[in-house]
């Protein structure tokens, strides 16, 4: 997911970097992180795969978090559609899945 999460940003012109295990960080600072959790049962094992990732949020919002943090918005200067890039990183995470 952090993979998918790097690309499509980068195709938005947006140079991210990824610091192991789970975030994406823009100019030292966190933008993204993913979460998963693994849950175990006698037949089948379920992934729960999630990330959030700081769009449209403005400054008086970003330092209210206890780390470094910055959104899209801040570094761009634009006001982001936050369903069409939902829609782009899900349609290259499935893409993925598929080779996976």
């Amino acid at each position: 997911m952090a993979k998918c999460l790097k690309t499509v940003l980068e195709e938005h012109g947006v140079p991210v970097t990824l610091k192991w295990p789970n975030d994406l960080l823009l100019n030292g600072k966190k933008i993204a992180g993913v979460l998963c959790e693994t849950i175990f049962y006698p037949e089948y094992i379920q992934v729960v795969l999630g990330f959030g990732l700081n769009v449209n949020m403005e400054e008086k919002d970003l330092i209210q978090i206890d780390q470094a943090a910055t959104s899209l918005r801040q570094e761009t200067g634009r006001i982001w559609d936050k369903e069409e890039l939902l829609d782009q990183i899900m349609t290259h995470f499935a893409k993925e899945i598929l080779f996976f």
